[in-house]
């Protein structure tokens, strides 16, 4: 099932330079999961740079506070791998320096070769892969280090450099910025312990400049962000309005409207775009939008219209960029985009944290875009979380039937319940109990069941359509464990058919520059 790619946090203030390029199918992950190093198109052969602590090897790069404003920079996050680590992050250390100025010519205003200040790291939901032979033996982890010591940083150029640390044998590696068809991408240095100097980063097919993706947190000064998860598709097929669904198919035309806001100060003349170029076999119609002003607190909506030709591939992504400028700033994102209803529908908000001994939980959605009533329905969830006897698992679907599938395996036989690890189980009625059940081999140990019946049958959904909102519910209730909600899946009967209809009529002329005239 699909693994969720990571996206900057809110409070971001900087972000460096793109580490998705593309999908690589072959991966876990959702549309964006791969920064593909391009060794056909552009004889290009460098995976990642060496900034091991155990090798004395650091990288840098650089970032602006634009004038008039003062940054308080509390948090970094950067992103390394370790080949074939697995879905689990072997990172383990990160320490980090921002100059004043260029590395080793400059002054260090914060931070020290030596404090470890990474606080969490995760899988980013993207691999690094190669152009010409895909694989998924490198998948990228984010770090997130903490600098809330740092003094605030007044206009100006600075340089961060840092130094990661893992328990694998390889690396760890930092992969370049990665931007599809562009060799050059930024002007990152690194650091050679041997010399004792820093020299420019660059690919060592291609001899061209790489920067180094890396985004920085705080309560900056103004900013603007786009919010594109919040972003709204309406597809429109003029030659069958019927086809006017909720899914985005070969031939039709798409209004997208994206929220734009200013924080921490007043922005004028924003313009929000489609950046190019655009993706292929897509073509902008109306690619921009004149927002004029907004005070802080504001937002406005940014509205594009973009047409997806009758050739584009049925159950495929594309990834469309988008960029805000103004004279004070700027900001960039992009909305991933499936073009017709999947064969399985997936949560887009995973994964996500449990919290601990919280009855209120989490929930997590699934968008169900078929209409079809069901005879049939069986679950997959998958969770890591120590102790599973602390769990409560519901299923709510669009007509408002809660099911209970879980209910804290182990209570009342015991008080604390099952003391067994993660959940990685279909549900479906008829199948073992899985109340009483626990591995003898006690904590630590995965809980040992794969097919469960539900607390509560299944069957009570038998009859409803399938159309609409799934809501997963997963509660910790008691002290000590936590955990994280890494994906679940619908299974219906009948089932889920993924496809696309074509929007009928005749093509319209397209130009090669990805505008309509």
């Amino acid at each position: 099932m699909p693994r969720a790619v990571w996206q900057p946090p809110a409070n971001a203030i900087y972000d460096n330079g793109p580490l998705s390029s593309g999908t690589a199918p072959g991966c876990s992950g959702d549309s964006g999961n791969a920064s593909i190093l391009q060794d056909t198109a552009l004889t290009m052969s460098t995976f990642g740079a060496g900034h091991a602590v155990s090798s004395g090897f650091r990288v840098a790069d650089d970032f602006v506070v634009p004038s008039g404003q003062t940054w308080n920079v509390t948090g970094a996050n950067f992103f390394a791998y370790q080949t074939n680590s697995g879905a689990t992050s072997t990172i383990n250390a990160v320490n980090v320096r921002i100059w004043s100025g260029a590395p080793g010519t400059g002054t260090v205003v914060c931070g020290d070769t030596a404090t470890n200040r990474m606080d969490a790291t995760a899988a980013s939901g993207i691999f690094r892969t190669l152009e010409s032979a895909p694989d998924c033996t490198r998948p990228i982890m984010v770090q997130h280090v903490d600098l809330s010591s740092c003094p605030p940083l007044a206009a100006g150029t600075y340089w961060i450099d840092w130094q990661t640390g893992g328990s694998l044998a390889s690396g760890p590696w930092a992969p370049p910025i990665t931007i599809a068809g562009q060799a050059t991408t930024g002007n990152a240095m690194q650091f050679e312990p041997t010399a004792s100097t820093w020299g420019a980063l660059l690919d060592g097919g291609s001899g061209t400049a790489q920067g180094l993706p890396f985004v920085l947190e705080g309560p900056a000064g103004p900013a603007l962000a786009i919010d594109a998860a919040a972003a709204v598709l309406t597809d429109s097929c003029a030659a069958n309005p019927a086809q006017d669904n909720g899914v985005v198919e070969p031939g039709e035309t798409v209004d997208i409207a994206v929220p734009v806001s200013a924080s921490g100060g007043d922005f004028t003349n924003v313009v929000a775009s489609l950046a190019l170029p655009a993706p292929g076999s897509v073509v902008y119609v109306v690619s921009s939008a004149n927002l004029g002003s907004l005070s802080a607190g504001q937002s406005a909506t940014a509205n594009f219209r973009i047409r997806v030709e009758k050739s584009f591939t049925c159950l495929s992504d594309f990834m469309l960029p988008l960029a805000v400028t103004s004279n004070e700033g700027s900001a960039s994102g992009s909305i991933d985009v499936t073009v017709g209803a999947s064969a399985s529908p997936a949560p887009a908000d995973v994964p996500v944290a449990i919290p601990d001994n919280s009855p209120t939980g989490i929930t997590s959605k699934i968008a169900v875009s078929q209409n079809l009533t069901l005879t049939d329905l069986k679950v997959r969830v998958r969770v890591t979380h120590t102790w599973v006897g602390d769990l409560i698992v519901r299923l709510t679907s669009p007509a408002g039937t809660t099911v209970t599938l879980l209910d804290r395996p182990g209570v009342p036989a015991s008080t604390n319940g099952c003391n067994n690890n993660d959940l990685d189980l279909t549900f479906a009625d008829g199948q073992p109990d899985p109340e009483a059940i626990c591995n003898t081999g006690g904590t630590n140990v995965p809980w040992p069941v794969t097919d469960a019946a539900p607390t509560q049958p299944l069957s009570a959904f038998d009859g409803e359509n399938a159309l609409g909102n799934w809501v997963l519910t997963i509660s910790d209730n008691a002290n000590i464990d936590t955990g994280t909600l890494v994906d679940w899946e619908l299974i219906p009967t009948p089932a889920f058919e993924g496809g696309c209809e074509v929007c009928g009529g005749l093509a319209d002329l397209i130009f090669a520059d990805g505008f309509e005239p």
